[in-house]
């Protein structure tokens, strides 16, 4: 091989490298991630976050079980907080009624919680509001709210 044909597959191997290496640090998972509590609330964007509520009273606390929620109905005032613990064997996903949409009450909407992990909402609406496992949609229950 003539030397101009070495430094083409020197210069081709180095770009090359150097392309990889680029696109690995930009998919990469971040170390600098916060690591709080991993207990503490889970939920969307449609509902309040962990700082909203850090200063609060849990009001209720339902329990998701292999078997469904534990109570399955619960009441509790308007803005008053609502701990959701994952006591079963595998994610949960605790949703609002009018299943797969979730559209009724989005104030309940939560991320997957994993086994053993907790969240909190806080329904502001006065009434009956249904719930749900939207991982395992049988699991139900409903949320009672008053003034």
């Amino acid at each position: 091989m003539n030397k101009k044909a070495t430094i083409l597959v020197i210069v081709l191997l180095v770009v090359v490298a150097g392309a990889g290496a680029w696109v690995y640090a930009a998919t990469k998972p971040s170390n600098t991630k916060n690591n709080t509590d991993t207990n503490q609330a889970n939920t969307s964007d449609n509902s309040k976050t962990a700082a909203d509520h850090s200063n609060m009273e849990i009001a209720a606390t339902i329990t998701a079980t292999d078997d469904g929620f534990t109570p399955n109905t619960v009441t509790i005032k308007k803005g008053q907080m609502i701990k959701i613990v994952n006591n079963s064997s595998s994610s949960i996903e605790f949703s609002s009624a009018d299943h797969p949409t979730h559209r009724l009450d989005p104030e309940l909407n939560m991320s997957e919680l994993a086994p053993g992990k907790s969240g909190t909402v806080m329904p502001e609406n006065v009434g009956s509001h249904g719930y749900h496992d939207h991982l395992h949609a049988e699991h139900t229950g409903t949320i009672i709210v008053t003034e």
